[in-house]
């Protein structure tokens, strides 16, 4: 999970003050005149929306998710817990505007097939006829 900040470069001073506040994360700049400050330590993510969560307005439902995420992560020993994880990443495109996102749960669970780490009984994206991943 990672978090961001988009400005145009040209008045990127605010992401080097949030970094240097912030002490994580990195800032590119893009061909595109845009420029992002990113953080993407789960540490650092939790302890920055636990910061923010009180005057988050528009995205609280995006923190929240964000903090199942964040508080599941840890505990992923295996593939059908990260597969649960996936699963739950998923529900962002609930409540995203964007919908660019490609790997989704069941890409992820067919890539996991196809190297014979999980069998067809353990998940329920499992298509017989789904030849996506398969050769």
């Amino acid at each position: 999970m990672q978090y961001g900040f988009l400005s145009k470069t040209k008045n990127n001073q605010i992401l080097y003050w949030l970094k240097n506040y912030l002490s994580c994360g990195y800032i590119r700049h893009r061909k595109t005149g845009i420029s992002d400050y990113t953080i993407v330590e789960p540490k650092e993510v939790k302890r920055i929306l636990k910061q923010i969560e009180p005057y988050v307005i528009l995205k609280k439902k995006h923190v929240e998710l964000s903090f199942q995420i964040l508080d599941r992560l840890p505990k992923v020993t295996d593939t059908i817990k990260f597969l649960e994880l996936c699963q739950l990443v998923d529900s962002f495109k609930n409540i995203n505007y964007s919908k660019k996102r490609q790997i989704t749960s069941e890409i992820v669970e067919k890539f996991l097939r196809k190297q014979e780490l999980l069998t067809p009984v353990e998940t329920v994206f499992y298509k017989e006829n789904d030849s996506i991943f398969l050769d």
